[in-house]
């Protein structure tokens, strides 16, 4: 469930950040935290958080089932 919503989420935030922003400027620190950053920037820096979120879940969901699988199996 939580893996769904963070990948909706991700989802949304979508047109806002691909062809508008870089992978290097998503993860380029300020050197000034005062520096308002761009929204687009902002939203990439989401969005990736986000995914992390989906594939750890996937990993986690994927391992679960095998183990499940192997434990009705055996």
């Amino acid at each position: 469930m939580i893996g769904s919503i963070a990948l909706a989420w991700a989802l949304t935030l979508a047109p806002q950040v691909l062809g508008n922003v870089s992978l290097r400027e998503i993860f380029t620190v300020s050197s000034c935290a005062t520096v308002i950053e761009d929204d687009s920037i902002y939203a990439g820096r989401r969005m990736v958080g986000l995914l992390i979120v989906v594939f750890w879940m996937a990993g986690v969901s994927t391992v679960f089932w095998r183990q499940e699988r192997q434990k009705s199996t055996g």
